[in-house]
């Protein structure tokens, strides 16, 4: 399935990406499908143009969210986003060229190692500058990337974490531009990391591997589940497009591995599992079951191998539909006063009543990973369809409330909530939302990408422009409290206080690699065909493996 080499893009009869980034742009500026008389006679005869999302009326909710937009002002917002990218570019390249991260308010770097840079916030940005058209800013990390990327060094690096920023950052980078240093470099790093599969004796690979000596170890002994099963993406687009198999060989393993596991798990709760487990003896830890930190991506990448190989891999399409299921379950829950859906953490896989009323940021990728599904079709029946889309809508809505509660408009790392069931949440703080708590530990923002990907991709799915109006209001919130005015952008300290929120020095790849990408991606109509290409939990595009190859 993975072995003849792809070339690096696809084609689509909608507009969508092209070999020209200017193209792109340039359609996603005008591919907004107005019928300006219609449009016209809906608005009661008033002049201008606008646009329902994707050309159609329907599915639109009464009063603010659901009005029609002016195609000028979706385009004004498009274009707010990418003069954010610039400053964010700006600020990185004058204070902190060539290194990882970019620290705003002190107008320094930061690097992820003692020994030297992997330029993660170039790499990361390559597919996001391409997709704004800004053509030199590519060709500046282009260059950067053929000259001094290297990775014949001696430290420890999180598989992971390498993997979905820098290994999947080059291969989208590659799909999109087809330039073929980007692939051999992304050659290099995978070829790197694979003793830390190889060196398993169970297939549950280790979470750090040495990029000099091979060395492969769990840095606290176990794996996390994310980490055993999120590079699944980067590693097969990796076989196909070098025609290496080991790359995809080992990353089924991994998953191999994980569901032997799962199945030696006590306790009536399947298809959602705990959050570690070891290497060396190849099984779990009965502790947490969350869709949070280490546990996420699993989820979504069961639905998008599905995708990536073309809807031929019939068993992650069923693995993600129990997942789906067991979700629905066991982990979702309603608050008291006004019954939002959030979906919450069992203490063990045998203690199915023990859902705790916390839910971190990190999961609110699921409106978006359910929206997807729906829109492939991915369920059992168009019953089930049908309720996957309605779960995905109500928790967006609990997600888009964790930024509007508060004074900040920004959201916490983690939220807690009052239920019938557990009251009000101890030492919580309380919102403007009735049922939403924060604790003084958790309010930080980190300029997570989570909910406005689920806002793309629910607008996407449905054609709602309650989902721009959303988003727009987040990037406001980015906007006021977490702009640099010397470059770059940083996250805030506390989001409950709009007067002192204070600050937390760090502009995050992924607030470049994917936060800004997919709020530029909300405002633009048909640049990415979802039916051809699909995300990496880190927002790298990659395209749709072909089912002959």
């Amino acid at each position: 399935l993975l072995l003849a080499a792809a070339p690096p893009r696809t084609r689509s009869t909608k507009a969508q990406l092209r070999g020209d980034a200017a193209a792109a742009v340039a359609a996603a500026a005008t591919d907004i499908d107005v019928d300006v008389e219609a449009c016209a006679g809906a608005a009661g005869g008033e002049s201008g143009t606008c646009a329902w999302v994707d050309g159609e009326e329907g599915d639109l909710a009464d009063g603010e969210f659901g009005e029609m937009m002016d195609a000028a002002e979706v385009a004004a917002m498009r274009g707010a986003v990418k003069d954010a990218m610039a400053h964010a570019w700006d600020g990185y390249v004058r204070y902190a060229w060539g290194a990882d991260e970019l620290m705003p308010h002190a107008a320094a770097a930061r690097n992820w190692t003692s020994t030297r840079s992997l330029g993660l916030t170039i790499v990361d940005s390559l597919d996001t500058l391409h997709l704004m058209g800004m053509h030199a800013e590519f060709a500046a990390g282009l260059a950067w990337v053929r000259k001094n990327l290297g990775f014949k060094t001696n430290v420890f690096v999180n598989v992971f974490e390498i993997s979905i920023r820098c290994l999947g950052g080059l291969l989208s980078a590659y799909y999109l531009s087809g330039d073929p240093t980007l692939v051999e470099k992304a050659r290099d790093l995978g070829t790197r990391l694979l003793p830390a599969f190889e060196e398993s004796r169970t297939g549950v690979p280790y979470s750090d591997v040495n990029l000099r000596t091979g060395s492969a170890e769990a840095g606290s002994s176990d794996s996390s589940l994310s980490e055993a099963t999120s590079v699944q993406l980067e590693f097969k687009y990796l076989a196909n497009a070098t025609g290496d198999a080991r790359f995809a060989v080992e990353a089924e393993r991994a998953m191999d591995a994980v569901w032997r596991a799962a199945g030696k798990l006590p306790g009536s709760v399947k298809h959602v599992l705990p959050l570690f487990l070891s290497p060396t003896t190849g099984t779990f830890k009965n502790g947490v079951v969350s869709l949070g930190a280490r546990g996420d991506s699993y989820y979504e990448y069961l639905l998008k191998q599905y995708l990536l190989t073309g809807k031929t891999e019939q068993r992650y399409r069923d693995a993600y539909l129990k997942a789906v299921d067991a979700i629905a379950e066991h982990l979702v829950s309603k608050t008291k006063h006004e019954l939002l859906s959030f979906v919450g953490e069992l203490p063990a896989t045998n203690l199915p009543s023990g859902v705790t009323a916390k839910m971190d940021h990190l999961v609110c990728f699921l409106p978006g990973t359910l929206a997807l599904g729906y829109m492939h079709g991915v369920g059992h029946d168009d019953e089930h369809l049908e309720r996957q889309l309605a779960l995905a809508r109500e928790l967006a809505e609990t997600c888009y409330l964790l930024y509007s509660s508060t004074p900040t408009g920004l959201a916490p790392e983690i939220a807690h909530f009052e239920t019938a069931e557990r009251g009000k949440p101890k030492k919580g703080i309380a919102t403007a939302h009735p049922d939403i708590y924060i604790k003084s530990s958790d309010a930080h923002y980190i300029l997570r990408p989570e909910v406005v990907e689920s806002l793309y991709l629910l607008h996407a799915a449905t054609g709602d422009g309650r989902y721009r109006r959303y988003g727009w209001r987040i990037f406001q919130a980015i906007e006021e409290h977490c702009r640099v005015p010397s470059g770059g952008y940083a996250g805030v300290a506390n989001v409950l206080s709009a007067n002192r929120p204070g600050r937390r020095d760090s502009m995050e790849t992924f607030f470049t690699g994917e936060t800004l990408k997919y709020l530029y991606l909300l405002f633009s109509d048909g640049a990415v065909d979802l039916t051809q290409t699909v995300f990496t939990t880190e927002a790298h595009l990659l395209p749709v493996i072909p089912p002959a190859s």
